[in-house]
């Protein structure tokens, strides 16, 4: 057995598991192919930093340079696993998370999306963005509303603070839940929806 098959492995729980094998069955050069196998993971960390989106060099650049040769397997790994969620990234990018957050029809959808993204790259950028778009509905709903509907949600509702972008996405999809209620203005309803 050789180091590089135990290098190969695709998480730490196969190369801990390959290791008790070849333990097991007492491979000679044991701790040589242990060591061996770390700079072999290194490697495999080094060319994993450069085969990231160019948008992300830096992070993985300081992902690689926390481990070396002489780190230990789970390090190593660990490492790994980082830069592989770095190539995973760009399906959720920062627009896409923002967009996704915005389009939440209530606070507590809101609430899951935000623990969904949670350590996510660039996550308190997209909650700020986020919040901007949600006071823009907000804004534009009660527009759409008319003078009967508006007075109506003022009773429930602050709106100077549902439209500022600085408050808080519940204060803002409580407004919208408020006038949620009211069918286009254009109908001109005031039955529930």
């Amino acid at each position: 057995m050789t180091a590089k098959k135990l290098a190969d492995a695709k998480n730490l729980y196969e190369y801990q598991m390959k290791l008790a094998r070849y333990k097991d069955n007492k491979i000679p050069n044991y701790m040589a192919m242990v060591r061996n196998s770390r700079a072999l993971l290194y490697n495999r960390v080094l060319r994993s930093s450069q085969n990231v989106p160019e948008k992300s060099k830096v992070f993985a650049t300081g992902i690689a340079n926390r481990v070396n040769a002489e780190s230990s397997p789970r390090r190593l790994f660990e490492a790994l696993q980082k830069l592989n969620m770095l190539k995973k990234s760009p399906s959720k990018t920062t627009t896409s998370m923002v967009e996704d957050l915005a389009k939440s029809r209530n606070f507590s959808n809101y609430g899951k999306k935000m623990l969904k993204y949670q350590g996510q790259k660039n996550y308190a950028q997209a909650l700020v963005k986020a919040k901007a778009l949600v006071s823009e509905r907000v804004r534009a709903r009660y527009a759409q509303l008319t003078k009967a509907q508006r007075d109506e949600v003022n009773k429930y509702v602050d709106i100077n603070a549902a439209t500022n972008k600085a408050s808080s996405p519940a204060v803002m999809f409580n407004a919208l839940d408020e006038m949620r209620r009211f069918r286009d203005p254009m109908n001109q309803s005031w039955r529930f929806e």
